[in-house]
């Protein structure tokens, strides 16, 4: 009787942990350190110094490098649409500094008109 009860109580514990791990999205239990950790998307377009900011940002304030740097009226509403802030006295050559909410980066990227998005900041 003692032998069965200790393989019932050692089958009962794999379950838990097998739970734990794999239900759990790591997002509970452990923290994802940077914003590469938390995001769905991956691209060329997305330098490394955008991936390693902390995942605790809500805002990423970064370059975002265009095709061409005078942008149509799709390209702003489109940007508009995401709530992507541009400053417009910060162009340099093709790139604009920007205020880029981490939600909307994935987005941000698909769009065609943007090469590549890179931040000099280290939060």
């Amino acid at each position: 009787m003692k032998a069965i009860n200790s393989i019932i109580f050692l089958i009962l514990i794999f379950v838990i942990i097998f739970v734990i791990f794999n239900f759990s999205k790591n997002k509970f239990f452990f923290k994802l350190n940077n914003i590469g950790q938390n995001i769905d998307c991956y691209s060329d377009k997305i330098d490394v110094s955008v991936l390693s900011l902390p995942s605790k940002l809500k805002y990423i304030d970064a370059f975002i490098s265009f095709d061409n740097i005078i942008l149509d009226d799709t390209i702003n509403n489109s940007l508009k649409e995401l709530n992507i802030e541009l400053d417009e006295g910060s162009i340099v050559f093709d790139h604009i500094w920007s205020k880029i909410p981490v939600s909307s980066l994935c987005n941000l990227i698909q769009l065609t008109q943007v090469k590549y998005v890179f931040t000099l900041n280290n939060k």
